[in-house]
């Protein structure tokens, strides 16, 4: 009944949400450079999994998380599946017949796989809830969004790379669908997104408390949560090697 329903929570002042969002920061740092290594490491068979779901012309070789100076990163290595056509010429796989072998690599920080997840979790704990049970129950509704959105940048932006550096390799001059979507999400596309993944985590927490306060605390706290974000600048690092195979 309405009258059963917690207040709305008033709209925030100006330099209180300032403050609000500079203490949520500060948390979704402090998580991201905390978890951001245990996240990654579990997320690796999803990734890969949803690279080769986008682009089967690839398959990952290997997955590695390493030290690069003072970030860690996540190294991917892979070679084409199968021979390919591409404006009207063949590329054919690393070690394929007398194809020299080596290997397409990717590498991407794990603070930039992370940084809009980081951003989702900054503005979910940061906008005012009618209570604490509210603010619980949106942070157990993040875990599927946050989830959600590292498929949509991270796979993409792997096979976007692993294009582009075979486009290179073979000297191929033309324009790839995969780059463009990857150079949206880089240039703000994938702040927009966190955005409104955080509206939804924030809308959907609200309904859900109105409706069955009790039954949805006790269901989602049950199902358990697994995500996180980190924030830190994106260094992707492409390269195709090769090594000369006697014969």
């Amino acid at each position: 009944m309405a009258g059963c329903m917690p207040p709305l929570p008033e709209k925030p002042r100006p330099l209180e949400l300032a403050a609000r969002l500079l203490i949520a920061a500060i948390i979704a740092v402090w998580l991201a450079s905390r978890f951001a290594e245990p996240v990654v490491r579990s997320s690796i068979p999803l990734i890969t999994g949803a690279t080769w779901a986008l682009s089967d012309d690839f398959v990952i070789t290997s997955t590695e998380i390493e030290a690069s100076g003072t970030a860690r990163t996540l190294r991917v290595r892979a070679n084409l599946s199968r021979p390919i056509a591409w404006d009207h010429r063949m590329i054919y796989p690393f070690g394929w017949e007398r194809t020299p072998l080596g290997e397409f690599e990717v590498s991407l920080t794990l603070g930039g796989m992370l940084q809009y997840c980081a951003l989702l979790l900054t503005l979910v704990l940061a906008w005012p809830a009618a209570g604490l049970r509210e603010l619980m129950v949106r942070i157990a509704v993040c875990p599927p969004l946050l989830a959600l959105l590292l498929l949509i940048d991270v796979p993409f932006t792997i096979v976007a790379e692993l294009r582009n550096t075979l486009q290179e390799t073979a000297q191929i001059v033309a324009s790839d669908r995969w780059m463009v979507w990857s150079r949206f999400m880089m240039g703000g596309g994938g702040a927009v997104l966190a955005i409104v993944f955080a509206g939804v985590a924030i809308v959907a927490a609200r309904r859900l408390d109105r409706r069955h306060p009790r039954e949805t605390m006790r269901r989602l706290m049950g199902s358990g949560m697994s995500a996180g974000g980190a924030c830190d600048s994106r260094v992707i690092r492409v390269s195709a090697s090769s090594i000369a195979r006697s014969r």
